[in-house]
């Protein structure tokens, strides 16, 4: 679990308390360990705690037992995975209770009757007819009791048949895997900071035989902070705690402990408006993603899409063809795809034309829609607190500790102890906290319109410090050609609509012909023009562009490199011929990672060697293993960052903990990541923006301090009046906070920019 545990027997339960709070895949990791006990019976976890609780089978002896057992239950391999389930915690403030029944582990609070009969509490909130009409007919249920007036179901099940079909339908049901309520503002503890300020406020203006008294009680109300900066000192560390202690001991010297209570109480007051401005700019975000996500209970099988329908979950076509387009990008740059039968869908998928069957994949059918509204609505809670983000604010922080250490001592030695003060109040530490959380959920947007969901702060530090990027040759985008037009038939006309059309019309083709339209507008004269989309058949897309009805034909449906005939109204068409080009689709990626200074390795199961390095070649790859995987895939990387060197995984696979440390970055699509709680998630299959990603981390500490930056005027003005006797602490205080503010409010626009949705153009 990645730190110290504290295992206490209290009655027949047994209490674990961990140093600090565990994130989800710590808490799968715990779970999985506890239940392969065969003496765990439940256990009850708080995500957000520190402290489960284990009840045993068999009262105070067995839990002795297990308790004895427990240095090895909690470093062994865990529990199947078929036999848990999903953890998803509604509210992390909230136990959940696990528990084994019939081999399987589950948080229904069922009771066994007897008979193949169990009895099970509908929660408040649970539509009790959706429920009963959601696990009706699945494979093992026999039957389903539920009485009108009563918050019970229950449920009569065939022994015969795995009861995990039936248990994971009715946990789906009764906790959707997308969780809206919880993206909320935290609150900032302001009762310190207010009784604080009122006190030192009575004392410095209304009181002054208080001031010994009101400093007393500000000093306790930072004995933490006072020990952190000791910790600190210990270490041989002088950095923003210490200063900040310097400020508290200047200040209640001084006898005007009112500076020190201004500044903790301004402090809070931004800490407040930046967490309540990145909840509700995520709130904008799930509620424009929202209406993209599907209805849970419309993924237990197949549905019919037609123009206009979005794609409830992930899956397969089964019949027809769709014209598609991304929900979540951006109208003028999100591609328009062609979807036949036998291709995957993610969820989110807007049809603008056509239609098809639509069954889910997997069971249950997972949702890239869900999970990235599941990541963003955590960002308010996990924000404040992540030590990732604070670790980049207290680096830009602690560089100014020894000049206005040295400025408060000249200043001292010039005029005294409040000459001193007025310096060491400016305030020149707040402004990163504000900035590093703000430029994150900055990135977090921005990856979405590139395709990536960025889920911690921690993900991004890793993408800009990888020096080497390890790709699975797996991955099928790897091998894709890229089609290019190599004739044109028009029967005898001199001037080709195409080559005015080419860059319009790669915007509507919908596969990977697009690009070959692209490298024609390149060489042709192409101008910019709008369509509007008239219909879609199977095999035919209808345009209107430049007031005539323009149709593109594929002249051999299901081919990828079909010809494609333009039919122009009142005029003669024109066949374009296309054919599989050397040129393939991630070369210029790969220049681009490479520009950066990312070398790049090609790895990958069994396969042919000849094909993997002509692949590696025409890709620019540093270097091809084929054929590797497992001990060996793992050894490769073992030599490289033993080198010094900083690796990244970039596949189709997650590789198992053993041969892949958790230390290392994972981009993977959003169906391959069981714990992507520090990976990139890939929403499509393309790489073409995954530079763009690594240039946004690296320039994050850059843009953090640029942010800072809009205090440097105020607090300089601190310091010059200091000098001049014209600023005493107070002053100094809010003069430095009116910096502090132009952060705040720059910050706040930034993250409120381009709040419209990216919907699909105009189809009509």
């Amino acid at each position: 679990m990645g730190q110290a545990a504290s295992v206490i027997l209290r009655g027949d339960e047994i209490d674990i308390r961990t140093e600090g709070a565990l994130g989800v895949p710590d808490l799968e990791r715990l779970v999985a360990r506890l239940f392969s006990d065969a003496g765990t019976r439940s256990l009850s976890i708080r995500p957000d705690g520190r402290r489960f609780r284990v009840r045993s089978e068999g009262g105070r002896e067995a839990a002795r037992s297990l308790m004895l057992r427990m240095a090895d239950v909690l470093v062994r391999d865990g529990v199947a995975e078929a036999s848990l389930p999903r953890l998803n915690f509604r509210d992390p403030g909230v136990a959940t209770t696990l528990t084994r029944w019939s081999g399987i582990v589950t948080f229904l609070p069922l009771r066994d009757l007897g008979n193949h009969l169990i009895d099970l509490k509908v929660p408040a909130g649970a539509n009790r007819q959706d429920l009963t009409k959601a696990i009706s007919g699945l494979p093992g249920v026999i039957e389903v009791e539920s009485r009108r007036l009563s918050r019970r179901i229950k449920v009569r099940f065939d022994p015969r048949i795995d009861p995990r079909v039936w248990i994971r339908a009715l946990e789906n049901a009764l906790v959707p895997p997308v969780i809206l309520e919880i993206c909320e503002a935290p609150r900032v503890p302001f009762l310190t900071a207010n009784t604080n300020l009122a006190l030192c406020t009575t004392g410095q203006f209304l009181f002054p035989p208080a001031i010994p008294w009101v400093s007393g009680v500000l000093v306790l109300t930072r004995i933490p902070h006072l020990r952190h900066a000791a910790r600190e000192l210990r270490e041989g560390k002088i950095g923003a705690p210490f200063f900040g202690s310097v400020v508290l001991t200047c200040s209640v010297a001084a006898m005007a402990p009112f500076a020190s209570a201004l500044a903790e109480w301004l402090g809070c007051l931004w800490e407040r408006r930046w967490r309540k401005g990145i909840a509700l700019e995520s709130a904008r975000l799930i509620r424009d993603i929202a209406p993209l996500s599907g209805n849970p209970a419309s993924s237990a099988g197949a549905v019919s899409l037609g123009s206009g329908a979005v794609t409830p979950f992930d899956g397969i076509l089964t019949s027809g063809e769709l014209l598609v387009q991304d929900g979540l990008g951006d109208p003028l740059s999100t591609p328009v795809l062609r979807r036949r039968s036998g291709d995957l869908l993610d969820a989110g998928y807007r049809v603008l034309g056509g239609s098809a069957r639509f069954v889910p994949q997997g069971n249950p059918p997972s949702s890239r829609i869900d999970q990235i509204l599941s990541s963003i609505s955590a960002l308010p809670a996990s924000l404040p607190t992540d030590p990732v983000i604070r670790l980049e604010a207290r680096k830009i922080a602690d560089r100014a500790v020894y000049p206005n250490l040295a400025l408060a001592g000249l200043a001292y030695y010039s005029g005294g102890l409040h000459m001193a003060s007025a310096i060491l109040h400016q305030d020149w530490s707040t402004g990163p906290f504000i900035a590093a959380p703000t430029e994150f959920f900055a990135d977090v947007r921005a990856g979405l319109r590139a395709g990536v969901l960025v889920h911690t702060p921690g993900a991004l530090k890793k993408l800009a410090a990888i020096d080497v990027l390890v790709v699975d040759l797996a991955d099928p985008a790897l091998t894709e050609t890229r089609p290019r037009i190599f004739d044109i038939e028009a029967s005898g006309k001199t001037s080709l609509r195409v080559h005015g059309w080419a860059e319009l019309l790669a915007g509507w083709i919908g596969d990977a012909r697009a690009s070959a339209f692209r490298d024609l507008a390149r060489i042709s004269e192409s101008t910019a023009r709008e369509a509007r989309f008239l219909g879609f058949d199977t095999g035919v897309l209808a345009l209107e562009i430049d007031g005539l009805r323009v149709e593109l034909v594929d002249l051999e449906p299901g081919n990828p490199y079909s010809p494609i005939r333009l039919s122009i109204e009142n005029e003669t068409p024109e066949i374009l011929l296309f054919e599989p080009s050397d040129r393939l689709r991630h070369q210029r990626t790969f220049e681009r990672l490479k520009a950066l200074g990312i070398a790049t390795v090609l790895v990958g199961g069994r396969g042919a060697s000849e094909e993997a390095h002509r692949l590696g070649q025409g890709l620019g790859a540093d270097s091809v293993h084929p054929g590797l995987e497992g001990a060996g895939l793992k050894a490769l990387i073992d030599s490289i960052e033993s080198g010094g060197y900083q690796t990244a995984f970039l596949g189709l696979r997650e590789f198992p903990e053993a041969e892949l440390a958790e230390h290392r970055l994972v981009i993977a699509p959003s169906s391959e990541l069981k714990n992507p709680e520090d990976a990139l998630t890939r929403l499509g299959s393309s790489l073409a923006r995954l530079p763009d990603m690594v240039l946004a981390a690296r320039t994050l500490p850059a843009r953090v301090g640029l942010a800072t930056l809009r205090t440097v005027p105020t607090n300089l003005l601190c310091i010059l009046g200091a000098f001049a006797g014209t600023v005493n602490g107070t002053t100094a205080t809010v003069l430095a906070h009116i910096g502090v503010m132009g952060v705040s409010v720059a910050q706040g626009r930034k993250i409120r920019k381009s709040r419209r949705h990216p919907l699909i153009r105009d189809a009509r």
